[in-house]
């Protein structure tokens, strides 16, 4: 993953001289490191279990422990839960155990992304595409959470979150077309058409354009092992799959939203909104506590 230094200094200070050595330390094994004109673009690999570091704010995070230092995230819209669904008819818990969904009417896209948000993909090697678009991708790379618009005049009926009762077809935003089995986790409307594989793709035929006038934007999160599956299966690996399949903060579904909301408020006009919760039990998403002496930290691993 690329992500631009002087990203990272939005959260944490920096030493462009001793980065790599911190990062390295942390485990975060630095590729490359190159000059961007007043900036410089950090290459990084991944292990498959450091899903959280997916971001520049989870880079900064590891950074911040590492420097004894604190971070706070990024500023967020607030606003109440509705509880009216006009929009999701089903969540399967065995695919998604946390969904929120936040629609925007009446929206006006001909507006250009902010160059600020623009400049960040491109170093991060995300093509910039309409602020729509843009907003997502750049809240994903912000703080690790990937999100999807709909169109919702495109769907029929409410979506769902299941196994597909049927073998289908469907025409990805990548402009590919798949044959998905019967059995298969999909998000399909109330005439069983495909709008996306949970976590790898959205489908074209609910992609978002410059003559999109209402939107549902979807934030949840996806088993891992579901997304997994699927990406192996039909051999698609997205920034979304990418980071569904190490597994994302289960608590930052909302937030990524009520950022998403904030900053596109910002540049066009959206009108009042409210968040939507569909929540189920799940194992990966319960929160333990357990006692652990600190000291044996040195006395294990020497620091």
């Amino acid at each position: 993953m690329k992500i631009s230094s002087n990203w990272l200094s939005e959260f944490i200070s920096l030493n462009n001289k001793t980065i790599e050595q911190e990062l390295t330390q942390l485990g975060l094994e630095v590729d490359t490191i190159s000059k961007n004109k007043n900036d410089y673009i950090i290459d990084i690999e991944f292990t498959p279990n450091r899903g959280d570091c997916l971001s520049a704010y989870g880079i900064s995070r590891d950074l911040a422990a590492f420097k004894n230092k604190k971070i706070k995230l990024p500023q967020a819209s607030t606003f109440s839960h509705q509880r009216n669904n006009n929009y999701i008819r089903k969540v399967a818990p065995d695919i998604c155990p946390e969904y929120r969904f936040m629609p925007l009417c009446d929206v006006e896209l001909r507006a250009k992304s902010p160059k600020f948000i623009t400049d960040k993909l491109i170093k991060s090697d995300i093509t910039p595409v309409n602020i729509i678009v843009d907003i997502s991708n750049y809240v994903m790379m912000e703080v690790g959470q990937p999100t999807h618009a709909f169109d919702i005049d495109k769907i029929n009926g409410k979506l769902s979150i299941i196994k597909s009762k049927k073998d289908l077809t469907f025409i990805g935003i990548n402009n590919k077309q798949y044959n998905i089995n019967k059995g298969t986790p999909v998000i399909v409307d109330d005439d069983d058409v495909i709008h996306a594989l949970p976590g790898v793709i959205g489908s074209k035929e609910s992609m978002v354009d410059n003559d999109t006038k209402n939107i549902l934007f979807e934030s949840a999160f996806f088993l891992p092992n579901t997304v997994r599956s699927l990406s192996t299966k039909y051999r698609i690996q997205t920034d979304s799959s990418y980071r569904f399949e190490r597994g994302v903060d289960y608590k930052l579904q909302e937030f990524a939203l009520s950022r998403i909301h904030l900053i596109l408020s910002s540049y066009i006009s959206i009108g009042k909104c409210n968040l939507n919760k569909i929540s189920y039990k799940s194992p990966l998403t319960k929160t333990n506590s357990f006692r652990f002496d600190y000291k044996l930290f040195k006395r294990i691993l020497g620091i």
